[in-house]
């Protein structure tokens, strides 16, 4: 008895705002695996939304998301995927570690009025489970293994905590993400 969504929900971008600000930022978002980024300074970048993150691998084997977004300016820090020493913003050249933490920050000194410490790269929030990794943008979302329901039982034969990365593949689809899902739910 199900019925398709009237024709205007795919085209309304007041509706897709509201998709945006009521779905994706308040639920959690898959945004890969943890065997992607294996070493330290492993990192891959995406946008959820229009909002760019980066996902790095810390000096400590600690996986983190963060704003792609230099705490100076607001320039796009990195894009892609890859291996870094430091991320360094390509606009002034400000440095931050690969914990997030700001080191460098060229032709400006540190002193009272502008301290490292008070500008990391801001985190988003991070979950995983099994290697899966999620974010978040709203900090009061109940916790991932609440949100993931029975999906940990409904794959536990599958033994997901022995999956890896070993391909991937990616494709830019022009239409509304309604269109795509609905497309694969079909058969």
């Amino acid at each position: 008895q199900a019925r398709p969504l009237p024709n205007w929900c795919y085209t309304s971008q007041a509706f897709f705002d509201l998709e945006i600000e009521r779905i994706f930022k308040k639920a959690w978002n898959y945004v890969g695996h943890d065997s992607q980024i294996r070493e330290a300074g492993d990192f891959f970048c995406l946008d959820i939304t229009g909002i760019p993150i980066i996902v790095i691998r810390g000096d400590d084997g600690e996986v983190r998301a963060f704003y792609n977004a230099c705490r100076h300016r607001g320039s796009r820090i990195t894009s892609g995927e890859g291996n870094c020493r430091k991320l360094i913003c390509p606009y002034h050249r400000w440095t931050y570690e690969r914990d997030g933490q700001l080191s460098g920050t060229p032709l400006i000194e540190e002193d009272a009025h502008l301290r490292h410490a008070d500008l990391a790269l801001l985190p988003v929030r991070m979950e995983r489970w099994f290697g899966f990794l999620f974010v978040t943008f709203d900090d009061s979302a109940q916790p991932l293994m609440d949100w993931l329901g029975d999906l940990p039982e409904t794959c536990a034969s599958y033994s997901p905590a022995d999956l890896v990365c070993t391909r991937r593949m990616t494709w830019d689809v022009a239409a509304n993400w309604k269109l795509h899902f609905e497309n694969f739910n079909d058969s």
